[in-house]
């Protein structure tokens, strides 16, 4: 069975407290409901490494390094994300599928790839637009926002966004990618 990132974090956290896995690294002293330590990512006198079991997370207030278990073994075993999942799931007591790990990535970037050109492409048009501008100032939509937040404007129902693409250089395969049937870039941007 395939289990998400997230998924494994929370079966690691519901079987072992994040303190206890760091023990095996770093000296933990109880303080209060969480733990502190001299930071093993910088040389300190005071402890300002804090582990919340609560949270399952860690953070160093001296260099601001901070995150979960496989952030703290990818940051102090110097190992990849991949490595480090695959760390953590045999410490638990779960496999781990990771041979199509890379594939998954490639497709993954692939479709930010189309939707980041694809909201540029809204992007573009939206400046191009007079009307849909004073639209969105009549809302307090200001350039700030529409910066921020990477509004769009789609000019009508018969914009063929698969053209635009295709014009763009991107080949069809990455539209329609043949390797995820339940992926098309098209209905996802009109949120079908």
């Amino acid at each position: 069975m395939k289990k998400s990132v997230d998924e494994i974090l929370l079966e690691f956290n519901n079987k072992i407290k994040l303190s206890e896995f760091l023990k095996q690294y770093i000296e933990l002293t109880p303080r209060g409901n969480s733990f502190v330590a001299c930071c093993p990512f910088h040389k300190e006198k005071t402890p300002s490494f804090s582990v919340s079991d609560d949270k399952g997370l860690f953070y160093c207030f001296g260099c601001g390094v901070g995150g979960n278990a496989i952030t703290f073994v990818s940051k102090y075993k110097n190992l990849s994300f991949k490595d480090s999942l695959s760390l953590i799931a045999s410490n638990i007591g779960i496999s781990i599928d990771l041979k199509n790990y890379n594939k998954n990535i490639d497709l993954q970037n692939k479709k930010f790839e189309l939707l980041n050109f694809a909201n540029d492409i809204f992007k573009s048009y939206l400046l191009r637009n007079s009307s849909a501008l004073d639209y969105l100032k009549k809302r307090f939509i200001n350039e700030k926002i529409i910066e921020k937040f990477s509004i769009g404007y789609c000019p009508s129902f018969e914009f063929n966004l698969k053209d635009e693409l295709l014009k763009n250089g991107f080949q069809e395969w990455k539209i329609f990618s043949k390797e995820d049937t339940t992926y098309d870039i098209i209905s996802l941007i009109r949120n079908e």
